[in-house]
């Protein structure tokens, strides 16, 4: 476990007596998937998945779905906050350093596509479900 995921794991349960990651609610995709649908190697991590009511969903980010040609690619998180995300891994270690609250997270939409774009919206980083 990374020297830093476990200060800031002592941190939270010296503040508040208990571990506080926040919650976004999408699954990434495999790299392999991920590189199956055009999204750029190092350059992000693919949603795969979104759960349903979850801080992702209600800022409205899409993830792989069923298009006319077959599966269309979901959008492709590049920032969460100030990290550049090169993939699931530096997702993850980017969320573990927030706390719940609002955070801004860059994607790319359409990736390969005519209407590829970068946009940037505000999620509400939720506490996980029983805390």
């Amino acid at each position: 476990m990374p020297i830093g995921t476990v200060a800031r794991t002592a941190d939270d349960i010296i503040a508040n007596g208990r571990v506080t990651r926040p919650r976004l609610g999408v699954a990434p995709a495999p790299a392999a998937t991920a590189a199956a649908l055009r999204a750029p190697a190092g350059g992000g991590a693919m949603v795969l998945q979104v759960e349903r009511g979850s801080p992702a969903d209600a800022a409205g980010i899409l993830a792989v779905r069923r298009g006319l040609a077959g599966l269309a690619p979901g959008d492709v998180i590049v920032r969460l906050g100030d990290v550049r995300v090169r993939g699931e891994p530096t997702l993850q270690a980017a969320l573990e350093a927030l706390s719940p609250g609002d955070v801004e997270v860059e994607l790319v939409r359409d990736v390969g596509l005519a209407t590829e774009r970068t946009m940037t919206v505000t999620v509400q980083l939720a506490a996980p479900t029983g805390q």
